[in-house]
């Protein structure tokens, strides 16, 4: 008999299985990717045995829990519901989720969002960082649902710093956030999109590659290219990196997938998972959608596409917290505990230390 028979419901559940609580159904959908298995293995281990006692925790890792190589010991540990468990395990495996605030977006925050903001287009196509003039653009980003979300997910608080209005599709290729924005430790970002009308086929949809968050990071110096400040260079140097991209998902077999959205949904995507925009199939179609980026807390931030790291050559970034409106210090692991000061000593210790008897 198989290991995975007789599994509780309880336990498929928790490790954010949603299908029917069947044995052989449950086996199949283990079956469907390896990481399934093993992860479940260690799922187990830990609620039979308890957390494995050893000097390294993977709670200390310096990666979000959702990305670790434990993430099986993990999910146990948490002790997630159901509906938390299956959430964070499909962004864990690929790279995206989508959540419901049409309860908050539709009862007229969006029309009235895009009306403020008709007149305030210099771009053809997005207003950066409207939050610090308009109070709805501000209220999207730090909507509680999608701050839970991202710290459920990440295991740290986020830190909302630039804000994208559209009022149409971009269109654009392929890219990973993580070449405009990145963080030591990495893939402590992400971005939220919100649709602020229905989002189908014809209108310019995001698209993705479902799982390409597990590759690598990439940025110029993979593809042979360096970081620039300078605009031409850099513009070039990003079209040879998007053709990279477009190479890499074929050679990976990985397939695109277009997000239909209604007005209201937020999709919440994974630094290094592969996204664009699609072709505008309905000429004068409009796409109205705010999109909010996030770092994480304890992070340093930097900007990869303007830097070198073989050059010790890196353009740091001093973000701003759009819920504080404050600058968020650059940070790289707990700041260690202040050293004690001298503490008076007796005239009798004192002598030993002279002596070279006591320290």
């Amino acid at each position: 008999m198989s290991k995975n028979k007789n599994a509780s419901a309880a336990h498929m559940r928790g490790f954010g299985y949603a299908g029917a609580c069947d044995d052989n159904e449950f086996e199949d959908w283990l079956s469907e990717k390896p990481m399934r298995q093993q992860e479940w293995e260690q799922y187990l281990s830990v609620l039979q045995n308890g957390p494995r006692k050893s000097e390294f925790d993977p709670k200390d890792m310096n990666t979000p829990w959702v990305h670790s190589p434990f993430f099986g010991r993990l999910l146990a540990e948490n002790d997630l519901s159901g509906d938390k468990a299956e959430l964070v395990r499909e962004f864990h495996e690929n790279g995206l989720i989508k959540i419901d605030l049409r309860e908050t977006i539709c009862d007229g925050t969006a029309e009235k969002l895009i009306e403020e903001l008709a007149e305030g287009y210099d771009d053809p196509v997005r207003i950066q960082d409207a939050w610090r003039s308009n109070e709805k653009v501000k209220q999207i980003a730090l909507f509680p649902k999608i701050l839970d979300t991202l710290e459920l997910i990440y295991g740290r608080d986020a830190v909302p710093f630039q804000t994208l209005n559209f009022r149409v599709g971009t269109e654009q290729a392929g890219h990973t956030d993580t070449i405009h924005f990145d963080s030591l430790p990495h893939r402590f970002m992400c971005g939220v999109w919100v649709g602020l009308e229905n989002i189908d086929e014809n209108n310019g949809p995001l698209f993705y590659y479902p799982g390409s968050h597990l590759l690598p990071i990439y940025d110029f110096f993979d593809v042979g290219r360096e970081g620039s400040r300078n605009p031409d260079e850099s513009s070039a140097a990003y079209a040879v990196y998007v053709d990279f991209i477009d190479q890499l998902m074929s050679a990976h077999g990985l397939q695109k997938e277009t997000l239909t959205v209604e007005k209201g949904e937020a999709v919440i995507w994974s630094a290094n998972v592969i996204h664009g925009g699609s072709p505008i199939l309905e000429e004068g179609r409009s796409r109205h959608s705010q999109v909010t980026h996030y770092y994480f807390k304890d992070c340093r931030y930097f900007t990869p596409l303007q830097s070198n790291w073989h050059k010790a050559d890196v353009l740091y970034r001093d973000i701003v917290n759009i819920r504080t409106d404050e600058v968020v210090p650059n940070a790289y692991l707990p700041a260690p505990a202040p050293t004690p000061g001298p503490q008076p000593i007796g005239k009798r210790r004192a002598l030993k230390v002279l002596l070279g008897l006591a320290q």
